[in-house]
């Protein structure tokens, strides 16, 4: 028996002393067989070449013949084989998916559990990446797709060319080519991708920085930190936030200006309202809760202070719709008899169109530029206009925004331990409570998992879907009665 438990714990000792080894070599099993598949596409492209690369041969036919094979030799499940459900898969296509302002959505979304990590762009193989004017326009449609989305990095592949933008900076049409790396397919392998064994030192990037296992691993999140001076400096809240108080500053001083003896606190009140109402309106814009671009038409004209009017007409029909405290007129908000410059109003809502898509900015952001936004006020020093910080905010050394994770952590084990064990009849008996509300991310947080807790149940309860009254559409996804 002793001689027998002996083995036993020899082997074991055995077995540890080589996992590393075991787990290296499933790895490097796992890139030899990503390699060996995109090697087979290759092959595929060269042996009809002239075929791929003619005009009529379409982005979606690039997509299914090589860009879907492409990422899922890097261990994506494109297509959603594991049977995730909607919140949870690991890439999310949007092709097919247009804003109200005409804007094209990214063909892929590539995510780890619910969070995006990079996204990609197709485009059809007889288009050039590298250089020219399509080039350029595929560059400023990524990256603004991706800096909106606050994302570092983007790529574009018609599967020869693999393009990997920088999307840290604020993004303009003329632009620079901002590549920082241009991958050829055909260069992974040599003799004309046919022959070579060799690793390649782009293949060796490519999984190594977006193969699905090391994204899982953190080594994007590693390539991202460890090249800062590759990438730019202002994230998409600092700059909205830099906007705000940009936009503060002149309304105001343009208020105090055409509209005598104003109140301080007046003068505060109509400045937060306005801007508080434009930048809703025009998120409910392009998330397709308003349709059109009543804002855009408001602007539209030269009459002297009649952007002002037409807003605040737009204001009046919005308290309608949505009967919310936001646009509700009366003691405590903003007169509308108000007269504002047009070039204020129109330099506002023109930079919200041409910078911002609101449908792609997470809530969680633009709550962090809010909160910071709230912090300081406007005063009337000597007749003229200026901002300050609030004195509580100076007392504290400035405004202290709840990093996400911190949020969807408190979240989890609070409303997360109610939920356990319960069924959506008892779920729906619990109250959410945020005493300290700054910007709402807490509410916003318990809200979103609320619906996500919600969905699961329904979905492994197996419930039916679709009909009048059931909880789920279709697709699986919530209705907007549940």
């Amino acid at each position: 028996m002793e001689g027998h438990l002996g083995k036993r714990a020899d082997r074991h000792v055995f077995y540890w002393h080589f996992l590393p080894e075991m787990v290296k070599c499933l790895f490097m099993t796992a890139k030899a067989d990503a390699f060996q598949k995109i090697r087979e596409l290759v092959q595929k492209f060269l042996h009809n070449r002239e075929r791929y690369e003619a005009p009529d041969f379409n982005e979606a036919s690039t997509r299914q013949e090589f860009i879907n094979p492409l990422f899922e030799a890097l261990g994506w499940d494109i297509g959603n084989k594991k049977g995730h459900s909607p919140n949870y898969q690991e890439v999310v296509l949007e092709a097919n998916v247009k804003t109200a302002e005409g804007k094209k959505r990214s063909d892929y979304i590539f995510r780890i559990g619910e969070k995006p990590v990079f996204i990609v762009e197709g485009k059809k193989l007889s288009v050039s990446l590298g250089k020219g004017h399509e080039a350029g326009k595929v560059s400023y449609q990524i990256r603004n797709y991706a800096w909106n989305a606050s994302l570092a990095v983007s790529l574009v592949t018609n599967f020869k060319e693999i393009v990997v933008y920088d999307c840290r900076n604020k993004p303009k049409e003329n632009d620079k080519n901002t590549a920082i790396q241009h991958i050829k397919i055909e260069n992974f392998f040599q003799e004309q991708g046919l022959l070579g064994d060799e690793f390649h030192v782009d293949f060796d990037f490519l999984w190594e920085t977006f193969g699905r296992d090391n994204v899982w691993k953190g080594n994007l999140e590693k390539y991202i930190q460890n090249d800062t001076g590759k990438f730019g400096i202002l994230s998409v809240d600092d700059d909205f936030l830099n906007m705000l108080e940009t936009w503060r500053r002149k309304l105001a001083a343009d208020i105090f200006r055409n509209n005598k003896n104003m109140t301080e606190q007046e003068l505060n009140v109509s400045v937060q309202q306005i801007i508080d109402r434009i930048v809703f309106l025009r998120l409910a814009e392009d998330r397709n809760i308003e349709h059109g671009r009543s804002l855009a038409e408001a602007a539209a004209t030269y009459e002297k202070f009649a952007c002002c009017r037409n807003l605040f007409d737009r204001f009046s029909q919005a308290d309608e719709k949505y009967n919310s405290g936001l646009f509700r007129s009366g003691n405590g908000t903003v007169s509308h008899n108000l007269l504002i410059g047009n070039h204020v109003l129109k330099e506002i809502i023109q930079n919200l169109y041409h910078y911002y898509d609101f449908s792609l900015i997470p809530i969680e952001i633009l709550g962090s530029a809010y909160e910071r936004f709230l912090g300081s006020e406007i005063k009337i020093v000597s007749g003229t206009v200026r901002t300050e910080l609030k004195p509580e905010v100076r007392k504290q050394g400035g405004v202290f925004y709840t990093p996400q994770y911190i949020v969807d952590y408190i979240v989890k084990n609070t409303v997360g331990k109610l939920l356990e064990g319960k069924n959506a009849k008892e779920a729906a008996k619990i109250t959410v409570l945020d005493p300290a509300c700054g910007s709402g991310s807490f509410l916003v947080g318990a809200y979103s998992f609320l619906l996500r807790w919600y969905q699961n149940y329904y979905l492994a309860a197996k419930v039916s879907r679709g009909r009048k009254n059931d909880p789920l559409t279709p697709d699986g996804l919530l209705t907007i009665e549940e």
